[in-house]
């Protein structure tokens, strides 16, 4: 294989509570034939035991990529303020021309990070680059997909819109993807898009397609095909459950304040209407 001139890339991984050598995302990277020549930072949103594990594992695979870095703070901190911090370290201080952003539970294909570099090549790092995500059991296409900008009664699903469609530019009408995957370059970052920090776990994804959506009028839909955990496949603990939908329900509140052509009293009273009823509902199938 001929030397490939590659331009400045890093990647992201978050873990929690998660061994880099279990890391489904890690391993995969591992397999590129082009890990050697990009930069990889690990932010360990664990504990600091996990941490200093995590970065002692590390060492073992320093060869493996241009550079490796583990960092963490031993708090739980929310995703959106972390994803900023190293991308503002990525694209400040090490001259970054694309990061790419992924989570514990993505698997890559062999050949991501050649797709991945030639696309942005292709686009003169002009576009968001979009990965197609699919479900690891069922294989659904999770992600890019269209969806409204907030919803009252009707809950979001999986839509066909990007099913069969060919890998390039798309107009970003109500489009939204999933965080992990995304590649975001230095010149889309220059427009001062940044995640919501409001928000510290659901719908930061969202806020930032919409984000995108409103300085942007396309994004590449890449030809990397992405195999992602999706919380509606996976077996969680009650405690788990009620913890989504905790969270889930201070985004919606977030969502319909920013979003809604209404009070922003009135829809903080809905959602804590449909947050008490919830938890009622719990609590009575619990009793039976």
């Amino acid at each position: 294989m001929s030397e490939v001139t590659l331009p400045n890339v890093t990647l992201l991984i978050l873990l929690y509570q998660k061994q880099l050598d279990t890391c489904s995302t890690f391993l995969s990277l591992l397999t590129n034939p082009l890990a050697s020549q990009v930069n990889v930072v690990i932010w360990d949103n664990g504990s600091l035991a996990q941490l200093q594990q995590n970065r002692l594992m590390a060492e073992h695979y320093q060869h493996d990529f241009a550079s490796l870095l583990v960092q963490g703070n031993g708090q739980n901190m929310p995703l959106s303020k972390v994803y900023n911090q190293v991308f503002e370290q990525a694209f400040q201080q090490n001259g970054a021309e694309l990061v790419v952003l992924l989570d514990h539970d993505t698997e890559l294909p062999t050949d991501y990070l050649q797709i991945f570099i030639d696309e942005y090549q292709q686009t003169a790092g002009e576009l968001l680059l979009v990965p197609q995500v699919r479900s690891k059991k069922q294989k659904l296409l999770v992600s890019p997909r269209r969806q409204e900008a907030y919803y009252l009664f009707r809950r979001y699903h999986l839509s066909c819109d990007f099913e069969g469609v060919s890998a390039g530019m798309q107009n970003t009408n109500q489009f939204f993807a999933v965080a992990s995957g995304l590649g975001i370059t230095a010149k889309v970052w220059q427009t001062g898009l940044r995640f919501e920090e409001t928000l510290q776990f659901y719908g930061i994804d969202t806020e930032f397609c919409a984000d995108y959506a409103s300085k942007f009028s396309h994004f590449f839909l890449s030809n990397a095909v992405l195999s992602h955990d999706i919380s509606e496949e996976a077996a969680e603990s009650s405690t788990v459950k009620m913890w989504r939908f905790e969270q889930h329900m201070d985004y919606w509140r977030f969502q319909l304040k920013k979003h809604a052509p209404y009070p922003s009293w009135c829809t903080a009273a809905f959602v804590a209407c449909y947050r008490r009823l919830y938890r009622l509902k719990v609590r009575l199938q619990a009793h039976d």
